[in-house]
């Protein structure tokens, strides 16, 4: 099957951007703070709403983005798009749109899902913008949010989607949802379900994790929390996934556990990925 290609630059420019501003305004003073804070509880409150729904807008449709082969069975939609950059202030929001599961009310709830983050942010954006300019008029301040989607894995099987919602104030933080849709079943897949055969599944894909953790930390220099007694870290320390664990399925069929920035590691380090090698399961995805 024909694979979809997409603009990778033009989808990754909003993020790349607040990320460089995060380098330059690590923190808020007086009024500044004040306003910081404020955006810092808004993005915190919209990413509870982004990861504490299911597990499995304004304007119209601007741009839409049908993927070859799937008329009539499961196809993802770029529903709607927000962008502003003025004075250190940028956003960039885009609100995907899964169409064809078989399974109407999850394909709605997935959906509301995801338009509801999409506006609550564009929302609270507008409000803290206009908030800014009236008390800085001309001046910098940086912040920043972005709302976008990647699509991981497109074969016969499955279609996997990220989305993910990135903001800036002072710091960065990103956060990561990911859809793995059935194409075949129109349905999305849970961890639990994908390792129902498995009962040991969080122990045994824990131990492998930390392994890999130890061993990058030791021939790649990286800088995962491992240590209990560590004076710093300790607390931080990985001890085991959770049985929801965010994951997604590669294209090469594999299981990818995955962790949010700052979960298990430096935030330089990112979202870490962890490749399960498929002898610790016997599912197939292709």
């Amino acid at each position: 099957m024909e694979q979809i290609k997409y603009e990778e630059k033009q989808r990754e420019s909003g993020s790349e951007r607040m990320e460089e501003d995060a380098g330059r305004n690590t923190a808020g003073k007086g009024r500044k703070g004040q306003s910081w804070r404020r955006w810092a509880a808004v993005a915190a409150a919209a990413a509870l709403m982004f990861t504490g729904g299911l597990n499995v807008s304004q304007s119209f449709a601007a741009t839409v983005a049908q993927l070859p082969g799937m008329e009539g069975i499961v196809k993802v939609l770029t529903l709607d798009r927000y962008d502003f950059s003025e004075n250190g202030m940028d956003a960039h929001i885009v609100t995907p749109k899964i169409e064809g599961l078989l399974d109407q009310e999850l394909e709605e709830k997935v959906n509301e899902e995801i338009a509801q983050t999409a506006q609550q942010l564009i929302d609270e954006f507008e409000a803290s913008k206009e908030e800014l300019q009236e008390m800085f008029p001309g001046e910098e301040v940086h912040m920043g949010v972005a709302f976008d989607y990647d699509v991981k894995t497109d074969n016969e099987d499955l279609l996997v989607i990220d989305t993910y919602m990135y903001n800036v104030v002072g710091s960065s933080t990103t956060i990561h949802k990911y859809y793995n849709i059935d194409k075949k079943n129109g349905t999305i897949l849970s961890l639990p379900e994908l390792m129902e055969d498995h009962p040991d599944y969080v122990q045994d894909l824990s131990a492998y994790i930390r392994s890999e953790m130890e061993r990058r930390n030791e021939e790649e220099e990286e800088s995962f929390y491992v240590d209990p007694e560590d004076e710093m870290m300790g607390e931080a320390a990985f001890t085991q996934i959770s049985p929801e664990q965010l994951f997604y399925i590669n294209s090469d069929g594999l299981l990818v556990i995955c962790f949010e920035k700052y979960e298990v590691a430096p935030g330089y380090m990112g979202s870490p990925e962890f490749v399960i090698p498929a002898e610790y399961y016997n599912w197939q995805t292709q």
